[in-house]
């Protein structure tokens, strides 16, 4: 029996020259996908095309038996012919209506809504558009031309005597240049849908019309070129016409009027409208001949302006599933303005012919159907992936390869259900809609604009009670029609499980906040550098206890606490957390009455989509009073307050999800209520909604920071913007150990452990941010599963030994002094921030900043300066530090080894003596009303987080540029002071601040000393960089330097503590200052130092302000991130560095000679190694590297591996959209590659590579 559908290789043959690859889908029982019911020509792109619009001479001339018997006919020859030619068959609506009208045919009366604006769309705007309607469209898919002929003549001899052939339109299109348009320089058809769920998701008529499931709706027009004007455009002014290159790239420019742009038009939930584009050029218009009983398809004379190898036009078929959509976007190409056109490609091609059409189900038809089988074609521009199995390069093949469930895709077992892929297939949309638009970027304004009756009178109220209330009001609003869809943090899809929307705010772009302060604080607050919007946010609140008592209990709680205070400062801070949480409840309670709403607007032929949704308002009106009883419930509930928090300014994480929600699947499943499927689902579509917001396009950035923004140090900083535009800090931690207090650890993996894992590797998201707690404990299961995640390509897992950073924790309690001791249970209870840094989850506050290392080597190379500005206005640079001796009377290393220590130390003294000096301050401008109840100590304490009322006390002075002061100081050893000595320090402190011979400042080299001196010196700097540039490196496999890193670290980690816990000066002050006003009875002030080593994503920007390194490094250039080894300098070719991952790794394990280990545990809040690795590192040996790793006998505390081919990074930047997928670890998450800033992506590629052993 004849195939039902074309086979993959008969698509393939079908596309010809238009290059299309497809995958073959085979349905399960239960797999029931709208396109199922669809017309079997519907998804598929020709080499050569028909286009038949007939214009019958009336409405009785045939009938819909007549039709549809043809329609069989054709159907069959097609199957009968090995799908040679197929076809898509269209009816006008008023021949509908009449079939209608004679009992022949279903008609919704609701189906053709908006008819009448569609055709005036059309009508109206003749030209650029045509409308001269007709009552069949027969759209002809074939392999030759002749085969087109052929059917279209089948078509014409069955409807003989009964089509008006003058009004009738025929044109054959085929594929000159393979598809390109506009005499071949442009290609055309690339953004399609590539797999059967999204394509019946977003194009097919589904549930909401049941009688007519399968069908569609289609606009088509025969647009001619203006060959006069085409002729003489440049190749850039053709690309700017359409908004893509000639290698098929988008313009990333701010022409709003580019066809690409222009097309893209959004629904009312922020999603493009889905046409399913089938265009194709003609050599000639066409006419139907009749000759007797034979029709004859004759080309036309072609304009004499159109040359050899131009097309006289193109022709424009577009299928949707709702006529709003075409309506929308024929006006958005035409737009406001009467009289111009604002789609640019239309000024330069009017169409003479077109109309719009019902495409009925192959149901309606009497085809057979649903099909069993389904082939959707994707254009092989996307056809491009890692060999290694487990890394997609891109959006469009990472669907087509999971929505057909391809078998290449079965190392995403267990794939992805196809409600998680039609809700991906939606956030990628989000995302490639950043490529063509900047998403708005609304301001809330004052709390008195939204003041209501009751709320009291505002300068009454205390700053606490107003942050509260202004907290509620966003709350309140964000969760509304209005400023929620404004913010887009108001929405439900019909098929999501879990619903809500984390918004836009970034790091890089900052957070939106609701002002509260009047004029006076206002000023206070500029000169404490803090705002409303300044929260410091990175924690991580106890979720556990949320989802343990409920919304409604905690609010009860807080409520009884402010009644009983007894000092109008607790009292305010109880009242300020109510009015927090009232907001909560406001929101729990918007979003049910949302999805009561949106069920309600669903047919009840939709009972899938109705029931999900009343589910969902059913779950919200619980959570807004009663503790989750579910998986689902409790995932909801987390996820809730997660938006809630980011909402109000709180950029907070998630913490240990496997501990959180394991206890509710566990009890789920052994009442029958979930299955491990079920559960998977839930998991999948929680990573999706935190990743809703990726933006692709930097130049679409919005940018919210001011002054104040960022206050992690207690006061505002300027975060590194461009390279935090997708950081959200959202971070979930898994696996580890028992929070508890045995002898001997207990692993806590378990299946919601499994569960996050597998979304990390099936889902190519660039967050949440995954951290794996290992150890020696940890069962080989998840090593597998992790391996399997690298390879994935998105920098997850970010692992974590456990035993080290438990150890480092309970050290750093010891060592800090004062009563800050912290338990082992807490200890091993660690989670990360939004990047990496040691928190405890729903314990902490926590406050850091830079203390970089290389600028210390700076100044005891120039007695206390740094030199990077060094030159003719700051001479030998910025007066930083004390005047230490000249470099020429150091006279050996030792001596200058401890120079750089008291630079050190003196800096030590600044950072924590500043941090002592601001502390509190956050508390009079920006408090935390919402994050502080679900902090350990807040609400027992009646103190905000902000003002001393967490548990613990965390403070983490993080050094940076470490492996660059590691290999700067072995380098001025050797190039100095060893025994192959090659200059002197005065020489080389001249070197460096002459940046290696590139930039001979003055004074040093004044211009009076003639060019050909300075050039000589200049020649000599240069040559010495390229020796400072062969010396060996920490971290890739020297003994020697590894053992000499690991004692510069080990004695900075012990000034951390000596400066603290051994106070002097300003720093004993300040201590003794914070521990007389903040200590309570029974809770002493203390704070617990947790000295690390982060760069995070800022590795450039922390270069940026070093002057050149004895290393080899130039002025200003990036260092490596956090504690990897040097990359490659950016002025130098990428290098072949290729180093064996265990010997190298090795370097940052204790060392035979180290009686403890100075860096997995002396650094307690974290010191990850960012290693990349090429995509076909072996699975196997991955999986014992991280063991390595677990146990111990590898690198550092953290270990952050990223998967992907220099190569693959070099097409990314050249190809983006072919490599959007492309992930790279920053250096505290995960970011898109092809987001990044040029300077980033070429540090990514100067990383050393680590290869097996």
């Amino acid at each position: 029996m004849p195939a039902r559908i074309p086979t993959p290789d008969q698509s393939r043959k079908l596309s010809g020259e238009r290059k299309t690859v497809a995958q073959r889908r085979v349905f399960s029982p239960g797999e029931d996908l709208h396109l199922r019911y669809s017309q079997v020509a519907l998804p598929f792109s020709p080499e050569h095309a028909g286009y038949l619009a007939i214009h019958l001479a009336s409405l009785d001339a045939v009938s819909f038996g007549e039709f549809k018997e043809l329609v069989q006919r054709l159907d069959k020859n097609a199957r009968d012919h090995g799908f040679e030619g197929l076809t898509v068959a269209c009816v006008s609506f008023g021949l509908w209506r009449h079939w209608h009208e004679q009992g022949d045919v279903a008609l919704d009366p609701e189906l053709f809504e908006g008819a009448e604006a569609l055709e005036a769309v059309l009508s109206r705007n003749d030209p650029p558009y045509a409308f001269d309607g007709g009552e069949f469209f027969f759209h002809v898919k074939a392999t030759t031309r002749e085969e087109c002929e052929t059917i279209i003549r089948v078509v014409l001899y069955a409807l003989r005597d009964k089509v008006n052939i003058e009004k009738s339109v025929c044109t054959i299109g085929d594929s000159i240049h393979g598809g390109r348009i506009y005499g071949g320089r442009m290609l055309h058809g690339l953004i399609s849908s590539v797999e059967p769920v999204g394509f019946s998701a977003r194009a097919i008529i589904g549930h909401e019309f049941p009688s007519h499931r399968g069908g569609c709706f289609a606009v088509t027009q025969q647009f001619i070129h203006d060959w006069q004007q085409l002729s003489g455009m440049a190749d850039n002014q053709m690309e700017n016409l359409i908004g893509r290159d000639h290698n098929g790239n988008i313009i990333t420019n701010d022409d709003s009027a580019a066809h690409v742009k222009m097309v893209r038009v959004n629904d009312e939930d922020g999603l493009n409208y889905r046409h399913i584009s089938q265009s194709q050029p003609f050599r000639a218009r066409s006419r139907i001949v009749r000759d007797e009983k034979i029709y004859v398809i004759e080309d036309k004379p072609r304009r004499p302006e159109i040359g050899p190898g131009k097309e006289e036009g193109v022709y424009q078929v577009s299928y949707t599933k709702t006529i709003a959509a075409l309506t929308r976007v024929l006006e958005n190409m035409i737009g406001s303005d009467p009289g111009y056109i604002k789609c640019r490609h239309l000024n330069f091609s009017h169409a003479d012919s077109g109309s719009y059409w019902y495409v009925p189900s192959a149901v309606e038809l009497g085809l057979e159907a649903p099909h069993d089988e389904l082939t959707v074609p994707m254009n092989e521009f996307f056809d491009i992936r890692s060999s290694n199995g487990f890394m997609f390069y891109n959006a469009k093949d990472y669907l087509h390869h999971v929505g057909n469930r391809a078998p290449q895709a079965a190392t995403l077992s267990p794939q992805p259900s196809d409600r998680v892929v039609e809700l991906l297939g939606n956030t990628f949309s989000r995302w490639h809609d950043t490529w063509y638009r900047r998403r708005p970027a609304p301001e809330l304004g004052h709390l008195k604009k939204w003041l209501r009756s009751g709320d009291g009178d505002l300068n009454q109220l205390s700053l606490a009670e107003r942050k509260g209330l202004a907290t509620k009001r966003t709350l309140e609003l964000l969760s509304s029609s209005g400023l929620g869809n404004e913010f887009d943090t108001f929405r439900i899809h019909p098929s999501e499980l879990i619903v809500g929307v984390v918004p836009e705010f970034t790091l890089g772009s900052g957070f939106e906040a609701m002002d509260y302060m009047n004029e006076a604080e206002r000023e206070n607050a500029f000169v404490l550098r803090l705002n409303e919007a300044g929260a410091a946010g990175h924690n991580v609140p106890n979720y556990a206890r949320a989802v343990s008592v409920g919304i409604g209990t905690l609010t009860d709680e807080i409520r009884q606490r402010r009644d009983e205070a007894t000092s109008e400062e607790s009292r305010a801070f109880y009242a300020s957390a109510l009015l927090a949480y009232e907001g909560v409840t406001s929101y729990l309670k918007n979003y049910a009455e949302l999805a009561r709403k949106r069920s309600s607007e669903i047919s009840s032929s939709r009972a899938e989509e109705r029931e999900n949704l009343l589910a969902i308002a059913e779950r919200f009106e619980r959570l807004g009073k009663d503790r989750p009883t579910s998986f689902v419930d409790a995932a909801q509930l987390v996820f809730s307050l997660h938006c809630c928090m980011h909402i109000s300014g709180e950029s907070v994480s998630i913490g240990r999800l496997d501990q959180i929600l394991n206890p509710f699947y566990e009890s789920d499943l052994s009442a029958d209520e979930i299955t491990q499927a079920q559960a998977q689902e839930i998991i999948d579509c929680f990573w999706l909604k935190m990743n809703e917001k990726v933006l692709l396009n930097h130049r679409h950035f919005n940018d919210r920071l001011s002054r104040g923004s960022g206050a992690i140090p207690y006061e505002g900083g300027d975060f590194p913007q461009g390279a935090a535009l997708n950081q959200w800090v959202q971070q979930v931690t898994v696996g580890g150990s028992k929070a508890n207090d045995s002898e001997v650890p207990e692993d806590a993996s378990n299946e919601v452990t499994r569960m996050c894992l597998r979304a990390a590797r099936r889902l190519p998201l660039n967050a949440p941010c995954l951290s794996l707690k290992v150890s020696s404990r940890t069962p080989q299961w998840v090593f597998d599963e992790a391996a399997k995640v690298v390879l994935s390509g998105g920098g997850h897992p970010f692992l974590i030994n456990d035993d080290k950073i438990t150890g480092g924790l309970m050290e750093s309690g010891h060592r800090s002094g004062g009563e800050g001791e912290m338990e082992l249970a807490d200890a091993r209870d660690m989670v990360c921030d939004g990047c990496f840094e040691s928190l405890v989850a729903g314990k902490n506050e926590f406050a850091f900043s830079y203390v970089p290392v290389p600028d210390a080597i700076e100044m005891a190379l120039n007695r206390g300066r740094t030199y990077a500005a060094a030159g003719p206005v700051h001479i030998t640079g910025l007066k930083a530090s004390f005047r230490s001796p000249p470099a020429k009377e150091i006279k050996d290393f030792d001596t200058f080894y401890d120079i750089f220590l008291d630079h050190y130390r003196f800096k030590l003294i600044d950072f924590f003596s500043g941090m002592l000096v601001r502390y509190g301050n956050l508390n009079a401008v920006c408090p935390s009303p919402l994050l502080s109840p679900l902090i350990d100590g807040c609400l027992e304490s009646g103190r905000d987080l902000t003002a001393g009322g967490a548990r613990y006390k965390l403070v983490a002075p993080l050094m940076n540029g470490m492996a660059c002061a590691i290999d700067s100081l072995w380098a001025i050893r050797s190039l100095v002071y060893s025994e192959e000595a090659v200059l002197t320090l005065d020489e080389l402190v001249h070197g460096l601040i002459c940046d290696w011979g590139h930039d001979m400042k003055e004074p040093f080299y004044p211009a009076s000393l003639g060019e050909d001196r300075i050039a000589v010196q200049a020649e000599r700097f240069k040559q010495l960089r390229l020796y400072a540039l062969s010396l060996p490196k920490f971290g890739l496999g020297h003994d020697e330097i590894d053992d000499f890193g690991r004692r510069v670290v080990n004695d900075l980690v012990d000034l951390v503590y000596d400066v603290f816990s051994q106070p002097e000066g300003p720093v004993r002050e300040g201590i003794e200052r914070l521990t007389a006003e903040y200590s309570m009875e029974g809770r002493p002030f203390s704070w617990v130092i947790t000295p690390g080593i982060a760069t995070f994503e800022d590795y450039a920007g922390v270069g940026a302000f070093l002057g050149a390194s004895a290393d080899g490094r130039c002025n200003r250039q990036t260092v490596a991130s956090d504690f990897s080894p040097s990359p490659t300098p950016p002025d130098l070719p990428v290098a072949d560095t290729t180093r064996a991952s265990a010997a190298s790794l090795r370097a940052w394990a204790p060392g035979t000679s180290d009686s403890v280990d100075p860096i997995g545990v002396g650094l307690s809040n974290g010191a990850p190694v960012d290693i990349n690795i090429l995509e076909n590192f072996p699975l196997d040996e991955l999986t014992e590297l991280i063991k390595g790793f677990a146990e111990g006998s590898l690198g550092p505390n953290m270990m952050s591996i990223s998967c992907a081919d220099r190569n693959t990074l070099s097409e990314a930047q050249n190809m983006p959209e072919r490599y959007d997928l492309v992930r790279m670890r920053m250096g505290g998450w995960s970011e898109f590659f092809v987001a990044m800033f040029p300077h980033h992506q070429e540090q990514h590629k100067r990383r050393p590579i680590f290869v097996p052993d």
